[in-house]
């Protein structure tokens, strides 16, 4: 993909990482990475630095007919902001995915050493006539908003070991297991704004890796949309098996060349979990 910093000349590259300085100013830890791939990553600003772990993946994917259209391939990605000190950085990305031509503007805040969330505006356009497959979004996979892509094999072997979120009926947590299957039996739609895959230990290989929310910003519809997942089996640490995401059930199952979608939510990596619940 094609990089630009500030009106800079262009590079290429396969992603682009921006650092800030942890309190000390001794060393400058990544917090934030765009993938080539639509994942990025974020991470608060620790000293000593905490570890990337659980990626978010841009959307929306999709499956029409057969075709499943899982990430998108960012073309040009565009930075503008003081990458010293600036309270937001602007990130513009520009790619496709399947028939979907997207663009992606993300408000990065200046991250903490607890937290660093960025806002993300998704506008996705169809190229052409699309039928999204109806059995697909009726079991809540049919038109996913964004995912989560994280990885857990076993106590050690982890990057988070929770998803969770709020539904009409109360809070759902689900403990994450390296088997085959659904992450949610029988889920409800959202009832509250965010879905989270969450880590809510410090053990493991690479210490306490972010808890990683997602909350949408629009809070009128929250009930068009149902959280899923699904778990791969795996003995490879280096082998992200964890899937969670968010289906719009209300997605129509037919869009026209030209129609736009256009989502808005926060993302927000933390080293602790949000959804604690409240007793």
């Amino acid at each position: 993909m094609t990089i630009s910093i500030n009106n800079g000349p262009n590079q290429s590259g396969s992603f682009l990482a921006l650092h800030h300085a942890i309190a000390s100013g001794k060393s400058w830890p990544a917090t934030f990475s765009i993938y080539s791939s639509g994942y990025m990553r974020l991470v608060p600003v620790t000293e000593p630095a905490t570890h990337f772990g659980t990626s978010v993946i841009l959307g929306p994917a999709y499956w029409s007919g057969y075709m499943y259209f899982h990430n998108p391939k960012i073309d040009t990605v565009h930075v503008e902001g003081d990458l010293q000190d600036a309270d937001v950085i602007t990130i513009t990305a520009l790619g496709h995915l399947g028939s979907l031509d997207v663009e992606y503007t993300i408000h990065l805040s200046k991250p903490s050493d607890e937290l660093v969330s960025c806002k993300v505006t998704q506008v996705a356009k169809w190229c052409e006539n699309v039928t999204i497959n109806a059995n697909r979004l009726e079991s809540h996979q049919g038109f996913k908003l964004f995912q989560f892509s994280s990885m857990f094999v076993d106590g050690n072997y982890h990057d988070a070991n929770s998803a969770r979120y709020n539904s009409a009926y109360g809070f759902v947590a689900t403990e994450l297991s390296n088997n085959n299957g659904l992450v949610f039996s029988n889920p409800n739609p959202l009832g509250e704004p965010w879905l989270e895959v969450a880590h809510t230990d410090t053990d493991g290989w690479q210490g306490a890796t972010p808890s990683v929310l997602v909350a949408l910003d629009n809070t009128a519809f929250v009930s068009e949309y149902t959280p899923q997942g699904w778990v791969t089996q795996t003995q490879d640490e280096n082998d992200d098996n964890v899937g969670v995401w968010l289906n719009w059930d209300s997605s129509p199952t037919t869009y026209k060349a030209g129609d736009k979608i256009t989502s808005n939510y926060t993302i927000t990596a933390s080293c602790t979990p949000h959804s604690i619940p409240v007793e």
